[in-house]
């Protein structure tokens, strides 16, 4: 059965009867309150990126993340005929894509404790990628030739190795058992998180069982964080194993 799809901006309130999460008051982008709910039981799923803990703080739960902040810069004039892949002075990684009259570059990715709603200018991160573009270019960018483009804040699990990889957490253990938080990483990667919260939501009994099979799990448990870390250890290091190993092979080859 189909339902009616709500453009929610705000969320007032969150009601939990029977450890389920019952009743949830949202403001609509006509300033209008509506209220969700569902009589034979309902799944929520909160994937509002930024705003995770916004969300959870509505039934007292908070996730371990923390905010990346990625501004893109850009300076009139032609530079080249193609994009261009760098590294800074800290050595992170910044992409030069030349465009029609400007060249952009960026992102950086920087600790963010600011307004999530509303990111204003950065001066700090400007004068950053003027020093990169100087640095790239041979020739001096001044502040007032770069130009703040756009900016966007990455969400990042308080773990040991960094990674862009989706983490599901369930809610279970804070006694809510129909509430989820997806943490999606890369769109790469985010494309398959629906396919195994589907089988999740499967094996937790909310859905019926499609017989969709999932030989590969990408998706890091939000509740088990050691375990997730130790698989990412075992990730990066098979990884820089296989990595060595090609350029022991290639010395050797040439010789």
């Amino acid at each position: 059965k189909s339902v009616p799809r709500l453009w929610v901006r705000d969320i007032i309130s969150m009601e939990v009867a029977s450890k389920k999460i019952s009743r949830i008051v949202v403001r609509d982008y006509n300033d209008t309150e509506q209220i969700i709910s569902n009589p034979n039981g309902m799944t929520v799923i909160n994937t509002t990126g930024p705003r995770l803990n916004e969300i959870c703080s509505h039934v007292g739960i908070k996730l371990p993340i923390s905010f990346q902040l990625g501004v893109q810069a850009y300076t009139l004039g032609r530079y080249f005929n193609s994009g261009l892949i760098n590294f800074d002075e800290n050595g992170k990684y910044l992409v030069y894509l030349q465009r029609e009259g400007h060249l952009q570059v960026g992102p950086t990715n920087t600790e963010y404790h600011g307004n999530l709603k509303e990111i204003g200018p950065r001066p700090i991160e400007l004068a950053h990628l003027g020093r990169s573009l100087s640095q790239t270019l041979g020739t001096k960018i001044t502040n007032d030739n770069i130009h703040q483009s756009k900016a966007g804040i990455r969400v990042k699990p308080n773990y040991i190795f960094d990674t862009d990889r989706p983490i599901i957490w369930s809610h279970s253990g804070e006694d809510i058992y129909n509430f989820y938080s997806i943490l999606p990483g890369k769109m790469a990667l985010g494309l398959l998180t629906a396919r195994e919260l589907m089988k999740k939501l499967e094996r937790d009994g909310w859905i019926a069982r499609s017989g969709l099979p999932i030989k590969t799990p990408l998706c890091l448990n939000g509740n088990e964080p050691i375990r997730s870390q130790v698989r990412l250890a075992r990730i990066r290091f098979k990884s820089l194993t296989r990595l060595g190993l090609f350029f022991i092979k290639s010395a050797f080859s040439l010789k």
